[in-house]
This record gives structure tokens, sequence and C-alpha cells, in this order.
């Protein structure tokens, strides 16, 4: 009786409790040893069940993460362009009177305000690069679908697309796919093209004067 009351109440069952009614001898031996075995399967049960529980827990926890984002840069990249301004969408007349009355060199983006994967995704690199050739380049956004035989004349088949002028003429077009990092690159040599051009005209004035 005494041992079918250890056994309700706890899962350790001490070895005391054979002692005074079994002498030691192998019968008492064998009974201590499928103790033992009972105990730990029990104890695998639990051990088991635990870790069940945290295997589960941590597909949770991985879920979660994934829903949430965890690439930090990449959250880093967002909350920056949230704190840019938007890039300003101008109709066909003002692109006109934009492009040739800028003195700066004019980047029109062609895309579409919703809808497009592609368009989203080049959105906060365009504001991005906008801020950073302020007061260098004039980036505006004009819709793709309203402006469509416009920008096909300028080679812009795709949304988006992006064609840039100078002194009101269009320099190039790059269509999808691109990068802010692409645009930043063409535009910055261009910019360089267009610094170094004076200088050159101003030698070959020179030299045609002697």
């Amino acid at each position: 009786m005494r041992s079918r009351i250890g056994i309700g109440r706890s899962h350790s069952i001490p070895f005391s409790v054979l002692g005074p009614s079994l002498p030691y001898s192998p019968l008492r031996l064998k009974l201590q040893v499928s103790i033992t075995v009972f105990q730990c399967s029990i104890l695998s049960r639990e051990v088991t069940s635990v870790s069940t529980y945290s295997y589960i827990f941590t597909l949770m926890v991985c879920g979660l993460t994934l829903l949430s984002g965890c690439n930090g840069s990449n959250a880093t990249t967002k909350s920056s362009a949230v704190n840019l301004k938007p890039v300003p969408v101008v109709n066909a007349s003002e692109f006109y009177e934009l492009v040739q009355s800028s003195e700066e060199p004019v980047l029109v983006e062609f895309s579409v305000m919703t809808g497009c994967f592609r368009c989203n995704d080049m959105r906060p690199q365009v504001q991005q690069l906008r801020d950073d050739l302020r007061g260098r380049v004039e980036i505006v956004r004009m819709d793709f679908h309203s402006n469509q035989t416009l920008a096909a004349s300028l080679g812009a088949t795709v949304c988006p697309s992006y064609v840039l002028f100078s002194n009101g003429q269009p320099l190039w077009a790059q269509n999808y796919p691109s990068s802010g990092g692409l645009l930043s690159s063409k535009v910055s040599q261009q910019l360089t093209d267009n610094s170094q051009s004076p200088s050159e005209n101003r030698s070959e004035e020179d030299s045609t004067s002697f």
C-alpha cells in the first residue's frame, strides 16, 4: 500500500519504501530497476513535452519576425524614406514649361501612382535621389498612362522609366529594371560631362583665335 501511495504522489519512489518490506535480494533489485525505468520514462515524456513547447514557441517567434521584417537596414531605409519629401507630380503643360525654363537638368519619372510593384519599389529610391541631388538636378514624376504618347516618343516604354533633360533636350532614357544607384551614377556622369563642356568649348575658341 505504501508503494502505491508513493507512486500516486510523486514520480520519485524512495528506495527505503521497499527496504522494510523486502530484504535485499534479486527480486528487490529487479523491482528497483523497474521503478527506475518507469521514472526515466516519465521524465522523458516531460522533457519531450517541454521541447515540443519550446519548438512551437520558436516557430511562432520566427513567423512573427518574418511578418514584421527582420532586416534592420531595410527598416532604417523605410524610416528615412518617410522623412523625405515626395517627388512632385506634374502634368503635360507643367512638364514642357519646366524642361524649357529650368537652369538645372531635369529627370522625369514616368510611372503610375498605384498598382505597380516596380513603381512602388523605385519610389523611395527616387525620393532619396532627389534629396541627394537637391540644387543640382530637378526630379519630377509624370503619370505613365496619362502621358503614354509622350513617354513613348522619349523612349520610355515601360513603367517606371526615366528621361533626363538638359537645356530642354532629352539626353537619355532609362527603362526598368533600374535602381537609385544606377540613376545616380548616370546623372552624376552627365553633370560631369556638362561641367567639362564649357571649358572644352572655350579651349576650342582660344585655339581658333590664333
